[in-house]
């Protein structure tokens, strides 16, 4: 089937506050290109039958440490084979510097139970796509052109005057927005979702989710550590869901009513 469009806009419910609005769609999911991974193909409509909100930056340090210190998160640092219990390089609430930046250091677990206790919940990878790149198959979140520094927080393969190395605050990429208004789509931090990994179907899906019951799950949209090419609105990383890394992210999501 032909991608559908975002909806009617005199129907659009009004999102809450620091959230956009995604309407109801059919869209291509995946991408065949030459330069695509594997485990982006194939090519296969997704719909999303619901519209729902997303927030519209990641989510930031400072709010997560908002969440911890009323112990309904565990604060977040390193957790992996070779970097347990440290923060280095971590964004921390109480850190002047980077009480804005986006959360980081975070696992999958972790980023589920911000979003429960925010009263929302981690976004599908499909409702992920879907807002990172509408419904006209873009390359990257603001369209097909090739990315700058100041569209996205990324360090490999560019340069110039916005070019820094390490995460930005939250938001300031305005000219990297992506179709629904949502910042940071590409770089900045991966995004956690709320699926488990697999392979993609090769047929079409309706609301589709993986359950996030085995050992991998989906992080999405690229880091400020990562090329270019994990950018790309279809890319994809799959990793252990208990791993927290200065590069691991996520913002949330809430069904419309």
């Amino acid at each position: 089937p032909a991608a559908s469009g975002q909806g009617d806009a005199s129907k659009t419910p009004e999102p809450p506050n620091g959230m956009v609005y995604v309407a109801p769609a059919t869209f291509a999911m995946g991408s065949d290109a030459v330069e695509a991974a594997t485990n982006e193909k194939p090519v296969h409509h997704a719909t999303i039958s619901h519209g729902f909100f997303l927030d519209k930056t990641e989510v930031r340090a400072s709010d997560y440490a908002a969440c911890v210190g009323v112990n309904e998160c565990s604060a977040n640092h390193l957790r992996s084979p070779d970097a347990k219990d440290s923060t280095n390089g971590c964004n921390l609430g109480d850190d002047v510097t980077t009480a804005k930046h986006p959360v980081n250091c975070i696992n999958q677990e972790q980023a589920i139970a911000y979003c429960k206790y925010s009263g929302k919940r981690l976004p599908t990878e499909a409702e992920w796509e879907l807002a990172a790149r509408g419904t006209d198959g873009r390359i990257y979140p603001w369209g097909n052109a090739k990315p700058t520094t100041c569209w996205m927080a990324i360090v490999g393969g560019v340069s110039g005057a916005c070019a820094r190395k390490g995460t930005w605050e939250v938001g300031t990429t305005a000219d990297g927005r992506s179709p629904v208004g949502a910042y940071d789509m590409a770089g900045n931090v991966w995004e956690w979702v709320a699926d488990g990994y697999e392979l993609y179907p090769t047929s079409d899906v309706t609301d589709p989710v993986v359950p996030a019951t085995g050992l991998r799950a989906v992080l999405r949209g690229g880091s400020w550590d990562y090329s270019i090419g994990a950018a790309r609105t279809t890319s994809r990383l799959a990793l252990s869901r208990g791993i927290a890394q200065i590069s691991t992210g996520f913002r949330c999501a809430k069904d419309a009513p």
